[in-house]
């Protein structure tokens, strides 16, 4: 069955979320001051890790970090406005 889930991260420089295989992820945004992320799963899947990244406004990407690797996926703000994020799946063989 499909259904559409809600996550609430960690707002971390990298981290995993578990979700069923061929999730698709919607968009990621803050409510009541928690940073959410939602996305289409198949809930007969199998559960496996996606990876994300947190790029802040004007923090600086180490030069080692292949973006081709990595699918943008919303840009959020916290703290009334103090925090500017910016989201990104990392992309694997599985996902």
């Amino acid at each position: 069955m499909k259904t559409i889930w809600k996550y609430k991260i960690k707002v971390l420089d990298e981290f995993h979320v578990d979700m069923p295989a061929g999730s698709r992820i919607l968009t990621a945004q803050a409510q009541h001051n928690q940073l959410n992320l939602w996305a289409l799963v198949d809930t007969e899947a199998t559960v496996i890790p996606y990876n994300f990244a947190i790029f802040g406004t004007d923090n600086p990407i180490d030069d080692s970090i292949n973006l081709e690797c990595y699918r943008f996926v919303n840009t959020f703000q916290l703290y009334e406005g103090g925090f500017v994020g910016h989201l990104f799946q990392v992309l694997t063989d599985d996902n």
